[in-house]
């Protein structure tokens, strides 16, 4: 069994039995890794002698590079023999925690004094490798929507960096909500998508609101030939689709909201099964017509029944991506505890090739014949992180301006006292921007209809939405019209991580 020092190191005096490589060299060689030479790829190569740990060398006879069937995969320099190595990708493809993986190392593997560094380096190299794999095109119906998880700095031994100007960033314990939402760089915001199919991806792309930018790259590096892309009213989308000349499908997040305050009814509601379909199709082809529920931009020339046809044909929705959301948040914030942000990206990376191996095999890799099939893949791959490459990661994505999260700020005050809510904060899907007249332009006609004859402007009928928006924005309580906008299409009050730090001062109270 192999000892190991306390800080996590071999014994300076170990010399590891042959027998533990060559396991490994015969995988390597079957694979075909380093057949060629790894520095100028010339086939002709010969044997140059067996290292120390009875490795055979080659060398290039055309330009002299020396290498092993090791170099440049993940098992280069590494002392855990190849069944350590399936059993630990195992434990990653299973959400083992790192204790755990620790435990069996020892228990099962003579391990003796393993460091948890050391458990988390290999976590990492394995993870980093499976997050590089080039994933399948994205193609079809395509649903995409961003997925947001608070800024961490788990790990972190320095002075911890604050990314909203002016408010100091203290260590975090328990449930402590953020100060201005989603909007704001304390959270990341992961770009998601997924198609008919089950294939996804999904990329950290900013801190706080990502941008038309990040779904057009997303779009041109990992999807071709959409027949559709389905979100919700986020403005990056509607202008993205319109880049790209992609049919975009729209359903508004506040879409349940909207049709029960009109008075949809449901199977419980007491209503024979005829007059119940007969009432919900008038008053949803009365919200589409007003532009009050989901649509297909650009397609005006579409009646409801059209509409309705198409969107049953091609199965438009987003559940697939809500669902997509669902299994992010239990990875991140369940199984992993959360997750440092600088990392973030190639977790999420991780998370799609595990469910896209889900959709190709029909079930998650869980045993040790898929983690060795998967090693097999990683090393044919030659994807590999070291130990100063790990330690050298930082967080390097984009963020708000000074500015902007100074406006940001100052509009979330004005905004929480015109709704006397303390809780208020924007949300990706209230506003394309801070512009007045942008926002009026972004409600359905019928809400600007309703306004203007509220406020008895002259000839409203006959005005174009530009006309409306322009008369409106000139009235002079048109920041409270504005915010009756933003607060009247919310599906909610108060935002969910409020809500369940509010939960958590009642549970604490009761201790």
């Amino acid at each position: 069994k192999e000892a190991y020092a306390n800080g996590g190191g071999l014994d300076a005096g170990r010399v590891w039995d042959s027998a533990v490589y060559s396991i490994a060299e015969q995988k390597l060689t079957a694979l075909g890794v380093n057949r060629a030479c790894t520095g100028c790829g010339s086939i002709a190569v010969e044997r140059n002698g067996i290292n120390n740990a009875g490795i055979q060398r080659f060398r290039c006879q055309d330009c002299g590079q020396s290498f092993t069937r090791f170099s440049g995969t993940l098992l280069e320099k590494s002392r855990f023999p190849w069944s350590v190595w399936v059993e630990v990708l195992r434990m990653v493809l299973n959400d083992d925690a790192l204790q755990t993986i620790k435990t069996v190392l020892e228990q099962d593997f003579g391990c003796d004094g393993i460091n948890i560094k050391t458990v988390f380096a290999l976590r990492m190299k394995l993870i980093h490798a499976m997050a590089a794999m080039p994933p399948p095109k994205l193609t079809g119906v395509i649903q995409i929507d961003e997925s947001f998880v608070r800024e961490s700095q788990k790990g972190q031994n320095r002075e911890l960096v604050s990314y909203v100007k002016g408010i100091e960033r203290i260590p975090r314990y328990g449930r402590k909500p953020s100060k201005l939402g989603t909007m704001g760089a304390e959270f990341a915001t992961i770009l998601t998508a997924i198609d008919s199919r089950g294939y996804c991806i999904c990329k950290v792309v900013s801190l706080g609101r990502a941008n038309p930018d990040s779904v057009i790259d997303l779009y041109e590096t990992h999807c071709m030939d959409a027949a559709y892309l389905c979100s919700d009213a986020n403005y990056i989308y509607e202008d993205a689709c319109n880049l790209l000349d992609v049919p975009h499908y729209v359903r508004p997040s506040n879409y349940s909201t909207v049709i029960e305050k009109a008075g949809y009814l449901y199977a419980d509601s007491g209503k024979p099964p005829k007059e119940r379909k007969a009432h919900n199709r008038a008053l949803l082809e009365r919200l589409y017509r007003q532009g009050e529920i989901d649509y297909i931009s650009h397609r005006e020339d579409l009646n409801y029944a059209d509409f309705d046809r198409l969107k049953k044909n091609y199965r438009l929705s987003l559940a697939r991506v809500n669902e997509l959301h669902s299994d992010i948040k239990l990875m991140i914030e369940k199984k992993m505890t959360n997750v440092a942000t600088k990392y973030l990206d190639t977790y999420m990376g991780f998370f799609t090739y595990r469910r896209n191996w889900r959709v190709e095999h029909g079930r998650y890799p869980s045993n040790r014949r898929d983690a060795e099939s998967i090693l097999e893949q990683l090393i044919a791959q030659k994807i590999t992180l070291t130990r100063p490459e790990l330690e050298q990661i930082t967080l390097d994505i984009p963020r708000p301006s000074g500015r902007a999260a100074q406006i940001l700020k100052e509009k979330t005050e004005t905004a929480r006292k015109l709704t006397a809510n303390k809780y208020f904060k924007y949300d990706e899907e209230d506003i394309p921007s801070f512009n007045t007249r942008e926002i009026l332009l972004d409600a359905p006609r019928s809400r600007l209809l309703e306004i203007a004859k509220v406020h008895k402007l002259k000839g409203y009928t006959k005005m174009t939405g530009w006309g409306l928006a322009a008369a409106i924005a000139k009235l002079p309580d048109v920041d409270a019209i504005v915010m009756d906008l933003i607060v009247g299409h919310r599906h909610y009050e108060i935002a969910e991580e409020d809500i369940k730090y509010l939960q958590s001062l009642r549970f604490q109270s009761k201790d």
